[in-house]
């Protein structure tokens, strides 16, 4: 008889971002490690998902699926001012507020109803956590936090907000039973501070959301990043590249820079000004489906890494799986050079000069060939799926309800 865990995410299908195709991706593939799994979150509407609603996601859910709504109040509104200003700035562990309240009811009747072995959560999110910790606690289970990022890690100079979220998460911490960390050095200083067991189960891909493709000839030398430009990720170590190439006079009238899902006023800065604006275009945020395809069609695929060490892109695992060389332009990012390195799926640089040699050599590769040939490791990328995810997650499962 398989094993019964409560899978609790705030943010779901479809609700197209990390977290919830963590969430999503686990409970695909826990039943193959004796676990069923049923899912608690929150309603995702295109009101209260901020462009991140996916409706090609709808009715994908893997298990059981138990959907809270909640009302969303916009920002102009009394009540969203309230919650965007003051809930999420000093209590974010509790907002939103009804839907806090209406999780842990439903969380209740859940546990009251049926019987579950174990408790797990995922961020982004600390209320979902808090939420998870808060159940656990009352009806005797074991709980697993899935952290993912650390607060700390995620800023560089942390304002009151986060430094609250530090608080909060360090209470969910102590709260646990296990840890879970995409990162070894996350990991390391999760060790260090904390008496709880910790297990580094990195972020992946599924197989089966990259179908293989035929041809991967294009008419176009395409360099696609597929992501968000916010924080310190910056792309001008390329755009710095790019300049120089077009400045010493040779013809890139094929290659083409695409920011898919870049806020535009956030990307649109780095590229203003510069020689290679024609060739540069920002892009409108498009399905998980389609995003795949430009990504298994694209010849080289753009990473921006944090400067912060520890932190690996989620957007890499895509990468990865999607079978197309990887240019990472790094802070000093350890872990994301690291697993270019391990999995010899791309090269790491903030050079613009070796990056224009890089694109050169390329560029005159592709123009003889029509593609730019993959030399990416199988048996090490394998290493990266959602099943093999899946799998570890199953033991550390295990070993909790063992030792309870």
């Amino acid at each position: 008889m398989k094993k019964r865990a409560l899978l609790l995410s705030q943010y779901y299908y479809p609700f197209n971002a990390p977290g919830p195709h963590r969430c999503a991706k686990l409970a695909k593939y826990l039943p193959r490690f004796g676990w069923e799994p049923v899912v608690l979150c929150a309603e995702a509407t295109p009101e209260n998902s901020v462009g991140w609603y996916d409706p090609r996601l709808e009715g994908q859910d893997p298990c059981e699926t138990i959907r809270v709504s909640y009302p969303h109040y916009p920002i102009r509104t009394v009540r969203g001012l309230i919650e965007y200003f003051i809930m999420n700035r000093y209590a974010c562990h509790i907002s939103p507020w009804v839907l806090y309240r209406r999780m842990m009811k439903r969380g209740r009747e859940l546990l009251k109803q049926q019987h579950f072995d174990i408790l797990w959560a995922t961020s982004p999110s600390i209320m979902g956590l808090h939420v998870a910790g808060r159940l656990a606690k009352e009806f005797g289970l074991p709980f697993v936090a899935d952290l993912r990022d650390l607060a700390h890690e995620a800023y560089a100079n942390p304002d009151f907000t986060c430094r609250w979220q530090m608080r909060l998460e360090m209470k969910v911490c102590k709260a646990a039973d296990a840890l879970i960390i995409v990162t070894k050095p996350l990991g390391d200083w999760l060790v260090e501070h904390y008496d709880v067991p910790v297990h580094v189960i990195p972020n992946g891909f599924d197989p089966d959301d990259f179908p293989p493709i035929d041809d991967r000839k294009t008419e176009h030398f395409d360099i696609v990043y597929a992501g968000t430009v916010y924080y310190d990720r910056n792309p001008s170590p390329l755009l710095d590249a790019l300049d120089l190439i077009l400045e010493e006079g040779h013809d890139i009238s094929k290659l083409r820079l695409k920011f898919y899902g870049a806020y535009g006023p956030a990307a649109t800065p780095f590229i203003d000004g510069r020689r290679c604006r024609d060739v540069t275009f920002v892009e409108d945020r498009i399905s998980l489906q389609d995003m795949i395809q430009v990504m298994q069609r694209a010849s080289v695929l753009l990473l921006l890494s944090h400067t912060q060490p520890g932190i690996l892109p989620y957007k890499m695992f895509e990468y990865l799986a999607a079978g197309r060389t990887v240019l990472s332009i790094p802070g000093d990012n350890s872990s994301t050079d690291d697993l270019l390195r391990e999995t010899a799926a791309g090269v790491s640089s903030a050079d613009p000069a070796e990056i224009a040699e890089l694109l050169k050599r390329w560029y005159a590769q592709w123009q003889v060939e029509g593609e730019l040939p993959f030399r990416g490791k199988p048996e090490k990328i394998a290493q990266y799926t959602r099943i093999r995810q899946a799998q570890r997650t199953a033991e550390v499962l295990d070993s909790l309800c063992i030792s309870k």
